[in-house]
């Protein structure tokens, strides 16, 4: 029964990373700095990751963690009282450059695409929607590059200088991402309010994707030339309007698309689509919220997916930031040296994402998910704590 349960436990997670994802082989790839090593950086940084994936909240309770028997066993180190010590972890991690952990998270990204996980379906299309904003990552200003879809999974990130600088740290990590995949890794970039700009609409040129942008700002110019199309007394020839019922949000809606508009005398053509939503139950009853959507002239997209894709740009927020905070505690401040929580934080980012694909994988395989759950789905919280039980010797996994 403990040689079932192991298997199907934080041991079974490792072999999947090793044997399906080839983690091992990209954390080897990583420079050590030291000339005599006792322990690998490969298990240093692997060490985090099973931390991550534990919910850890400390380099110390990963200290405790690796002292496990199953996990000595697992990376050799049986004869010492733990794999690798807190102060080792703080110490190696922060002599590892940046470069090398882009070039793991950029690893699993790639393996991510060529497992068909980051296509965004949005009726009939199936949308490589890359999303970027802004977030707190280990208590560090970070600009960050999601790909949305079966998972969402984290293409790029990059450390802001100062606050107020996530726009030109964001332009950066696109360039590097079209480096990093190749020019047209994304069909389109969503971005909030903030990226409604020519600087933004030009980088998406650049990688070969179509801008997107989710506003309500007041302030813009082009609204008014949108406002005035719409409105017309008269159904001009490049209006489109659509209307209907949301049952996933319970609002009716109306949507204008507006095709040709220039970009403040750049020449860049965008489409202008106006939406109004009037919500029928919950704590925005009764009332009509509109928004707006600046979209690349090219992207020929119906009207109802590109304002399914502008509601799409809030995965980052819900399904991204709030996710990786509730699952590996990305928030929390686990080092004072920024760079060492920038290192960290990209080990925790690549925990999250370890999460995700196994998940995945076991909602795949029949015959293992026969024995974790009996209604199709499983949460992070239930996965996670029967990892942590198939260390404990508890019940575990149901393998009945």
């Amino acid at each position: 029964m403990h040689k079932k349960r192991e298997e199907k436990g934080l041991r079974h997670l490792l072999q999947y990373a090793r044997e399906r994802i080839h983690l091992n082989e990209a954390l080897h790839s990583i420079t050590d700095q030291r000339t005599t090593p006792q322990i690998s950086v490969a298990t240093i940084a692997e060490a985090v990751i099973v931390g991550a994936v534990l919910g850890e909240r400390s380099l110390r309770a990963v200290d405790h963690r690796m002292r496990h028997e199953m996990l000595k066993g697992w990376y050799g180190c049986r004869e010492r009282s733990g794999v690798v010590s807190d102060s080792t972890i703080a110490r190696v991690v922060h002599d590892i450059s940046e470069e090398d952990m882009e070039r793991v998270l950029t690893h699993m990204g790639r393996w991510a695409r060529q497992a068909g996980l980051s296509q965004y379906g949005v009726g009939r299309e199936q949308v490589r929607m890359g999303i970027v904003d802004g977030t707190s990552m280990g208590k560090q200003l970070t600009s960050c590059l999601l790909m949305a879809g079966r998972i969402h999974t984290v293409m790029g990130m990059q450390q802001m200088e100062k606050k107020g600088k996530e726009l030109p740290t964001t332009l950066a990590l696109l360039r590097r991402a079209k480096e990093q995949y190749g020019r047209g890794f994304a069909d389109v970039i969503v971005g909030d309010g903030l990226y409604a700009c020519t600087s933004f609409f030009r980088c998406c040129q650049e990688i070969g994707a179509c801008g997107v942008v989710k506003t309500d700002e007041e302030t813009l110019a082009i609204r008014e030339d949108i406002d005035g199309m719409c409105d017309a007394p008269v159904r001009l020839p490049d209006v489109e309007c659509i209307r209907g019922f949301d049952s996933e949000r319970c609002c009716t809606y109306t949507v204008y698309r507006v095709r040709s508009l220039e970009w403040q005398d750049t020449g860049i053509m965008l489409q202008g689509i106006r939406v109004d939503e009037t919500y029928h139950s919950g704590p925005y009853k009764g009332q009509t919220h509109r928004f707006y959507i600046l979209v690349s002239q090219e992207l020929e997209l119906d009207a109802m997916v590109l304002r399914e894709i502008a509601h799409g740009r809030w995965i980052i927020e819900n399904n991204g930031f709030k996710g990786m905070n509730e699952q590996v505690h990305s928030k929390h401040l686990f080092s004072h040296d920024p760079h060492t929580a920038l290192i960290l934080s990209y080990l925790q980012v690549i925990g999250y994402m370890l999460i995700e694909l196994y998940k995945v994988w076991m909602t795949q395989c029949q015959e293992h998910m026969r024995g974790m759950w009996d209604h199709g789905s499983c949460s992070y919280q239930f996965l996670r704590d029967q990892l942590v039980c198939s260390l404990e010797g508890s019940a575990g996994w149901n393998s009945s």
